[in-house]
């Protein structure tokens, strides 16, 4: 990739399926993530379609994944994608590597359609990192808390469930009734299910009659659950599900993660149409 700038090098075009094993090897030691979780991203989407990198003489020394989603706002769907997992080898920081890479794949994405991008920062420093690059706060969190009320009266079963098309359909009709809202893809889904996993949790369903009414991703922290996010038909159903799972894990109080006015979650711009500033972003992977 050619710079354009004097004070850069010029960039190989490494093919992202050449750098694959690169590309692993740079998230482990970046993020210290495990090889499972690594390998279960590479069998969920394919390289070629969402990895974008920085290389010298045949070494990945800044990539980043832009992964497709649809933003949804006024009755319409707007192409947008999450920038995840951005990382640049230690030894390579702060020679601008990966500004420069942040704005090929903007232009790139721009040309392609793409009105929304987003990232979740791991850090304040981070945080005003990006700031410097144009995107700002679009989306918040608060914690709540659930009480059990064991007199409550519930007709669905639980249902624990590992694969995204069990819910995708669904998920996608109760996102959409929170516009402005980001919809989420199969993908990420899918990808959720296998982080709760490994955080001891997992993706519950509460069914009536074999019909999904309401589903939550959750997380145990620090030896309690967490909803990190849950979407249903009603408040109802949410309402059911939250009973039900403070019963599967015995606990009488739940806590969950809400759009509010809390903590800032993503940051976002816009590139094109004028789009809301504040989107309800839930449920993210943590990078």
């Amino acid at each position: 990739m050619n710079s354009g700038n004097n004070n850069l090098p010029l960039f190989d075009a490494l093919p992202p399926a050449v750098a694959k094993g690169q590309l692993r090897e740079l998230w482990h030691s970046v993020f210290g993530d495990s090889y499972e979780y690594i390998d279960a991203f590479f069998a969920t989407y394919r390289c070629e379609d969402v990895v974008h990198t920085l290389s010298l003489g045949g070494m990945v020394v800044s990539s980043l994944y832009a992964l497709p989603f649809t933003l949804y706002y006024g009755g319409k769907g707007f192409a947008a994608a999450y920038i995840y997992a951005v990382a640049t080898a230690p030894e390579y920081r702060g020679r601008g590597y990966m500004a420069l890479l942040m704005k090929n794949v903007e232009r790139l994405l721009a040309d392609n359609g793409v009105r929304f991008i987003y990232l979740l920062p791991a850090s304040d420093s981070l945080r005003a990192y990006y700031a410097r690059l144009g995107y700002a706060d679009c989306s918040s969190r608060a914690l709540e808390r659930f009480y059990f009320v064991d007199s409550r009266p519930v007709s669905s079963v639980l249902v624990r469930v590992s694969s995204a098309d069990e819910i995708y359909s669904s998920w996608v009709g109760w996102q959409a009734a929170a516009a402005p809202v980001v919809i989420h893809s199969r993908e990420l889904l899918s990808m959720n299910m296998v982080s709760c996993k490994m955080q001891g949790g997992g993706c519950f369903v509460a069914r009536q009659g074999g019909v999904s009414m309401a589903a939550a991703f959750v997380i145990m922290e620090k030896g309690s659950p967490l909803l990190l996010d849950i979407r249903g038909c009603s408040e109802c159903a949410c309402a059911e599900l939250k009973s039900l799972l403070c019963g599967y894990y015995k606990v009488d109080v739940i806590n969950l993660l809400v759009a509010g006015s809390g903590s800032s979650l993503c940051m976002g711009r816009t590139l094109g149409d004028a789009l809301p500033a504040t989107i309800d972003i839930s449920l993210m992977l943590d990078k």
